[in-house]
């Protein structure tokens, strides 16, 4: 009611009830349920023709502004429409159709008659089925179907069932009328498209007008403007009729039906099509399934014959279907009557006359000649195209063969060609080889004679070189004799050494025992003394003490034993965490420079240094051993485990367990531009550890280039070492091996930050693996004494021979005067610190000042910076081309860099760096009287415990 702009309950009072007026007087009836549906139905179907027609005035308004125009207009109706149960729509329907096609048929009929008798052709008159009976039938007055239904519309007290006898008794014996035998509310119409069978159940209902006046005022009354609008002209028509019953003395003018609107309509639609210019397009569905190239015969012969098509194809045939304009059929059908082009510009007519008598139309009825146009019989069209066909076919072929003939001749005067350049070829060819032949024989003469020359000359050198050899082997064998007399010697030494030591030991152990008993016995002699001069007081005194330390012990115990439950619950919680689901380490990416590293290795790249003995071990007897600052063992405890270290300093609140998978964040916080290269090294770490294809020099390679991207980002270098951490947590022995490996080698080339350094410490001493232990704690513990800011470049090969080794680096110095020295040195070992100790043992005041290493080259010398590590120099030097740089390019790194682009430059660099006197890493000072060149050269010496005499096997260098 809102919508329509009137009160929602007025409106239910004007659907609900019926008023009426008698003498004056309002009266208000309830209506039933079916009749307040009927005028629900009435107002909706109101509304929505008359908002329709609105749109269509409007926008014809608007479209056409003129008074006078020409216009198109299109009609889409509904189809003929037969169901299994027909209604008063289906009736209406087929009454519209019923008229359209007699219109088509009226219509098609004077087009026909329209053409022959535009072209003058002679013909007879063509029948057609008229439907004009069953149109009498529906709508003739006063007795068609729907005259009588509106008579019995109007009525009230009239039923369907009345109306059904009524037009049993007007049309039963009318030929298009079908009257069941059996009454069963039905009756029947031969249409032009078949017989339809109609229930006349609500036809009175439908063909009222149930909108009342009542309730046509109410909506004229609407406060929304377009809906009084709608029914302005039902009001003025209901005005109207009201003054015309009041006028005849009460009489009351009836509304019109349904049927009586419908024929209206479709009359005044018939009217317009008559004078207009219609076009029928007729649309033929093909199938229910809606796909393609499907045809149903039964559907479409269905539709064919329920929109008049089939009448129309027989109109058509009943004269001459095939019509065509004279110059088209001379162009098409001359082949037929031979090449007579100029009969067919100067008169196409008779050009066609004689084509049709050329090919054989029996009978003038076959075809006629209008005034345009030649007009044929189907059947000789078909005759005509078959000839036309039959001809082309045989000019086609004449061409084929002519074509062809041209195609071959041509083909083979090319092949004729071909063939006399190609005997050309190998009588030239033939002839080339007879004097390669001839000239290979003078080259075998020539040949002969001189490796006769030759060969004299080889049988004394190989005379010579087997001499050699010969001495060469005896000399090795007599080397490897006295090697393995000293390697006996050696073995016999060491287990008369080891003999000894148990002897010490066993004596050690029997002065302890002794020392023990003697002890026990002073013991019980005191206590027996004690007892003896102590009194009753003293005794008790004594025995509350024991009492209260027995209480308090067993206060401990208990304690210590709720925390020894709490630890091993926390051991299994963690032990559960720390299997994770493994990822296979082979399938993870790996940077694009490293995969190029790695191919250089395998095939076969060395390091240069590697050439020259740097890892294998010499023994070297005299070597001057570097002091190192070593911090004081920290004092460990539960306070610095590595888990109180990842629960303080881990990002997110990660725990300290082993990842099966990569991190998608870094365990530490990092900017964002760190944070993708901590996820990448993080990948390089699982396929170190767990990789067992990585092996030898590329295993090295991947080690070096993890802890190269430490020793460039600072930031990394804590990240890389939780990484470790929590990685080593219940790793396999194979898989803890490269992680401790790979944690020496980064705690060789960086130390950790302060913050976590004794948490490092304490897990190294706890689960620390096999040498790597000591090692990592020794490295520790410099970091701890002595602040270093890390080193440019990961460990030498001589760092990692050490390792491995278990011994001491150490470098061989010779200064140009002659003097020759050894010393060791670790990883952090600067040149300021080399220098002043070789320069202190030259006799020169401990911590002088000015002392640092120097390269000496061809072009001159190149001092390193007194705060720049010594290894660094060798690291350098064994780098690949591509290795990644660091990003401290000082000027220690600056000759490093000039020093391996002097090697790549000149090959024989290592010669003269570490075989020659010329050229090689100097320590001196300022004092004129040292001399600055020396040249150094890589050892590995023993333990940091070894004595300098040599006396525990000596030092090892290469």
């Amino acid at each position: 009611g809102a919508l329509l702009g009137i009160a929602p309950d007025s409106l239910q009072t004007c659907l609900t009830n019926k008023v009426t007026v008698t003498r004056g007087e309002l009266f208000k009836t309830p209506l039933k349920i079916a009749q307040a549906l009927d005028a629900r139905d009435a107002l909706a179907k109101a509304l929505y023709s008359r908002l329709f027609r609105y749109i269509v005035m409007q926008i014809n308004e608007i479209v056409c502004q003129q008074a006078k125009t020409t216009s198109v207009a299109i009609l889409d109706i509904f189809g003929f429409e037969d169901f299994t149960t027909n209604s008063f729509e289906q009736l209406c329907i087929n009454f519209a159709n019923e008229n359209l096609q007699f219109y088509f048929n009226q219509h098609i009929f004077k087009l026909e008659q329209e053409e022959y008798e535009r072209e003058e052709i002679c013909w007879s008159t063509i029948s057609f089925k008229d439907n004009q009976p069953c149109l009498d039938l529906i709508c003739k007055r006063p007795v068609g179907l729907l005259s009588i239904l509106d008579d019995e519309s109007n009525f009230p007290k009239a039923t369907d069932e009345s109306f059904l006898e009524k037009i049993h008794q007007q049309h039963g014996k009318n030929q298009y009328y079908i009257r069941p035998r059996v009454k069963n509310g039905q009756f029947g119409v031969h249409h032009y498209a078949g017989d339809v069978m109609y229930t006349v159940t609500m036809f009175l209902d439908k063909n009222r007008d149930t909108l009342r006046p009542d309730l046509i005022e109410f909506l004229h009354a609407s406060t929304v403007q377009l809906v009084g609008k709608l029914f302005e002209q039902d009001y003025i028509v209901l005005q109207e009729m009201q003054t015309m019953a009041s006028g005849s003395q009460g009489r009351k003018k009836k509304a019109p039906t349904v049927a009586a609107k419908f024929n209206s309509s479709l009359s005044e639609l018939i009217s317009a099509m008559s004078q207009c210019h219609p076009y029928f397009v007729r649309c033929i569905k093909p199938n229910n399934e809606q796909k393609p190239n499907q045809f149903v015969k039964a559907m479409v012969m269905e539709q064919l014959r329920y929109s008049g098509m089939l009448e129309t194809i027989r109109i058509r045939r009943a004269g001459y279907p095939t019509r065509i304009k004279f110059d088209v059929f001379a162009r098409r059908y001359l082949i037929l009557a031979g090449s007579d082009r100029q009969l067919m510009k100067n008169d196409p007519k008779a050009a066609c006359v004689k084509i049709l008598r050329h090919a054989g139309s029996g009978s003038d009825e076959m075809f006629q000649m209008g005034l345009t146009k030649v007009f044929m019989r189907e059947s000789l069209e078909q005759v005509l195209e078959e000839a036309r066909a039959r001809t082309l076919h045989k000019y086609v072929v004449l061409i084929q063969k002519n074509a062809k003939a041209h195609i071959y001749r041509q083909r083979f005067l090319n092949m004729r060609e071909a063939a006399i350049c190609i005997q050309g070829h190998l009588r030239t060819r033939n002839l080339r080889r007879v004097f390669k032949k001839k000239r290979r024989s003078a080259v075998a003469i020539q040949s002969k004679w001189r490796m006769f020359h030759q060969r004299r000359l080889y049988i004394v050198l190989r005379d010579a070189e087997r001499e050699r050899k010969r001495k060469a082997e005896e000399e090795r064998k007599r080397q490897e004799e006295e090697r393995k007399r000293q390697e006996e010697e050696k073995r016999r030494q060491e287990e008369e050494k080891r003999r000894q030591e148990e002897e010490a030991r066993r004596q050690a152990e029997i002065a302890r025992k002794e020392a023990e008993r003697q002890r026990k016995e002073m013991v019980e002699k005191v206590k027996k003394e004690a007892l003896a001069e102590a009194d009753q007081k003293a005794l008790e005194e004594k025995e509350r003490q024991i009492l209260a330390t027995a209480e308090r012990h067993e206060r401990e115990a208990s304690r210590l034993q709720a925390e020894a439950q709490a630890m091993e619950r926390e051991a299994q919680r963690i032990a559960a965490l720390a299997k994770p689901t493994m990822v296979d380490v082979t399938t993870l990416e790996m940077p694009a420079d490293l995969f190029r590293l790695m191919d250089k290795v395998s095939a076969g790249w060395q390091p240069a240094t590697a050439e020259r003995g740097v890892g294998v071990l010499r023994k070297f007897e005299e070597v001057l051993v570097l002091p190192m600052d070593l911090a004081p063992e920290p004092e460990l405890g539960d306070a610095f485990g590595f888990s109180k270290y990842a629960s303080a300093f881990f990002r997110d609140g990660q725990d300290y367990v082993m990842r099966g998978v990569p991190l998608e964040r870094s365990l530490l916080p990092l900017g964002s531009a760190l944070e993708h290269e901590a996820l990448a090294v993080f990948k390089l770490v699982m396929r170190f550890m767990g990789d067992s294809s990585l092996v030898g020099a590329t295993q090295s390679m991947v080690a070096k280039y993890i802890v190269q991207k430490a020793c460039k980002y600072p930031e990394l270098r804590d990240e890389l070492v939780s990484q470790l951490a929590c990685q080593l947590r219940g790793a396999t022995d194979a898989a803890a091996s490269n992680g401790w490996l790979l944690m020496a080698l980064a705690l060789t080339s960086f130390p950790p930050s302060a913050k976590l350094l004794r948490y490092l410490y304490n897990l190294v001493s706890t689960t620390g693996h096999g040498s790597y232990k000591a090692y990592c704690q020794r490295c520790l513990r410099r970091a701890a004494s002595v602040p270093c800011p890390g080193r440019h470049y990961p460990a030498s090969l001589l760092e990692t021979s050490a390792l491995e080794a278990s011994k001491t680096a150490a470098l061989q110095f010779d200064f140009v005067d002659g003097k020759c020295m050894r010393s060791t040195l670790d990883s952090f070992s600067t040149a300021e610190q080399v220098a002043g100790h070789l320069a202190h043992a030259r006799g020169c005041p401990k911590d002088s000042p000015g002392w640092t290493i120097a390269l000496q080259r061809q072009n001159g010398m190149h001092e390193l910076a007194g705060y720049d590590h010594v290894l660094d120099l060798i690291s350098a030097l064994e780098l690949p081309d591509g290795f990644p740089e660091g990003n401290q390019p000082g000027m220690a790194v600056g000759t490093l860099q000039r020093a391996r682009q002097q090697f790549r430059e000149a090959p024989d660099f290592l010669d003269k760096m570490f075989g020659s006197a010329t050229t090689s890493v100097a320590a001196g000072g300022r004092s004129p009287s040292m001399v600055r060149a020396v040249r150094v050269l890589p050892t590995v010496a023993g333990g940091a415990g070894a004595d300098r005499d040599g006396s525990d096997g000596g030092y090892l260098a290469p």
